[in-house]
């Protein structure tokens, strides 16, 4: 305990910061011969206590969003599974809508099929073919066709035939 001096007693006012800050200056020369400084040693690092509880309840406070951002990471998880599972179940009911759809297209193709060849046959059955040939060599006298009389020609487009002039009437 010694002797307390205006130096010590301004030195005791600094804060950490100043007296570092005047070590600095007091080293300083001015002129063309500079003198060696002594090394200097950093000073204490202080933890003030309030920086200690500012530290828990700032840890406490990261916790606490930490936890709030898993929550509302799991709510908007359920709710893109609930989305994606409602989407599943919508396109699992319209593929089964239209499966149900299309067999009740082919039962009804199916109808139309046995309707038409029904059909067929029994216009097919109505024309006795040999009563045609019959009435048409005795009655009206035409005569059948010899192999010379038939000419035959091929043509690229089957089902199309395109009429250039009017049809002799005569």
């Amino acid at each position: 305990m010694g002797c307390r001096t205006r130096a010590n007693e301004y030195y005791a006012m600094m804060s950490q910061t100043q007296v570092q800050q005047n070590r600095r200056q007091r080293d300083i020369v001015e002129g063309n011969v500079v003198r060696k400084s002594a090394p200097q040693k950093a000073a204490p690092v202080r933890i003030r206590k309030h920086r200690k509880k500012a530290a828990s309840v700032s840890a406490a406070k990261a916790f606490a969003r930490q936890k709030a951002r898993f929550v509302a990471l799991g709510v908007i998880g359920s709710v893109v599974v609930i989305f994606l599972c409602t989407a599943m179940l919508m396109t699992m009911e319209r593929s089964s809508t239209l499966a149900d759809e299309v067999a009740l297209r082919e039962s009804q193709l199916e109808e139309l099929t046995v309707a038409n060849d029904a059909r067929k046959y029994e216009i097919d059955s109505s024309v006795d073919l040999n009563y045609v040939i019959s009435v048409a060599t005795e009655e009206l006298g035409m005569v059948r066709s010899s192999l010379s009389q038939v000419v035959t020609y091929r043509t690229k487009d089957t089902e199309y035939l395109q009429q250039v002039a009017k049809v002799p009437a005569d």
